[in-house]
């Protein structure tokens, strides 16, 4: 966790020091505070960990988490991190110059579209706009392929979560956060199509029978086409206003939806 009650007020790990006893917000248990070199500063439950606000926490998410924050109070902005939000808790929340609310989840464990349905729906009764980032290390994927912009990676398997987001997003405004290096990358996903090969055989009897090639899409791949990478400060972030919609796969919930737009896009999104 980036964030502890120290005296009940809320304390970044990052801006305390240790000494002063830290609690957990949403068990209330006493929490360390770590500082190192390669981790962000956090704090850690003691074992045995029981408190849900602990368990799947990552190197790469707290990461995630501190590079959003550090953008938005740099610009300035009045911003959070692990900020709850009705009954839910934002990874990163900021406010624009309006005071318009913009939730950022840095999503790096599985999940259901069900689920990322739900607390997308709740966070739009807030009137919070909200976007998913997926976490990707393009450095483990040694088969992508280098182009002018980017990259393609041509077999992706990409998460259930992914898929509904693409769907969210309208198949063009996915952005992927490099746990590697911090860049933010602009994702497209495309079908991958298989193929079968025609075949013949002969059924008992001599008679011989026959099946022609054909082509179908893939349940698990898909063709990604990175473009980037951008640093926070090279894209703008603005949101608009999406209407609930649903198809046989998934449910969309309508609100506010962030939408960052990279530099060499003109053209502003909509905004109401």
């Amino acid at each position: 966790m980036l964030v502890a009650l120290r005296s009940g007020v809320r304390s970044f790990a990052h801006l305390s020091h240790k000494g002063p006893a830290y609690h957990c917000p949403g068990c209330g248990q006493a929490v360390t505070l770590k500082k190192g070199l390669k981790k962000a500063h956090h704090f850690a439950h003691k074992p045995p960990v029981t408190c849900s606000w602990a368990k799947g926490e990552t190197a790469a998410h707290l990461a995630a988490k501190m590079l959003f924050l550090n953008h938005f109070l740099s610009i300035p902005r009045n911003a959070d991190v692990e900020f709850p939000i009705g009954t839910q808790r934002a990874d990163v929340y900021a406010e624009s110059k309006d005071g318009d609310k913009y939730i950022f989840e840095m999503q790096h464990q599985p999940i259901t579209e069900q689920e990322i349905a739900r607390r997308t729906a709740e966070y739009h009764k807030h009137g919070a706009a909200v976007t998913w980032l997926p976490l990707i290390d393009l450095a483990k994927f040694g088969d992508k392929k280098k182009t002018a912009d980017g990259y393609v990676i041509e077999r992706y398997s990409p998460k259930p979560f992914e898929k509904w987001l693409q769907g969210y997003h309208w198949k063009k405004d996915m952005w992927y956060v490099d746990t590697g290096t911090g860049s933010l990358w602009h994702g497209v996903m495309d079908e991958v199509m298989l193929s079968r090969d025609s075949a013949e055989w002969y059924e008992p009897g001599g008679y011989m029978q026959s099946v022609s090639g054909y082509s179908y899409p893939s349940k698990r791949w898909r063709k990604l086409t990175l473009t980037g990478p951008y640093t926070l400060s090279q894209v703008r972030i603005a949101r608009t206003l999406r209407k609930a919609t649903s198809n046989k796969a998934h449910t969309y919930p309508g609100g506010y939806r962030i939408v960052i737009v990279r530099p060499d896009v003109h053209v502003p999104p909509p905004k109401p």
